[in-house]
């Protein structure tokens, strides 16, 4: 995006889910026949980190394992 001068930027205000400081945004999608999908993601500088699962978070007890394999990923790293 950089190259042709867009951004992204989001109010972390809005985001009470933090991973390692940086907030972060946590959206479960899920159609009516109960398939879904929840996403998971931060920015760190330039960086842009997702991760996701094919399941509803929401309705499972996942949140906490999957923010748990978001806290080891190694911070961003300037180029």
């Amino acid at each position: 995006m950089s190259a042709d001068g867009g951004s992204s930027w989001r109010d972390p205000k809005d985001e009470p889910e933090r991973i390692n400081g940086p907030a972060a945004r946590l959206v479960v999608l899920e159609d009516p026949s109960g398939k879904a999908v929840s996403l998971l993601s931060w920015m760190e500088g330039r960086r842009d980190y997702q991760l996701s699962i094919d399941a509803n978070i929401a309705r499972e007890p996942l949140p906490d394992r999957l923010f748990a394999l978001a806290a080891p990923l190694p911070h961003a790293v300037p180029a």
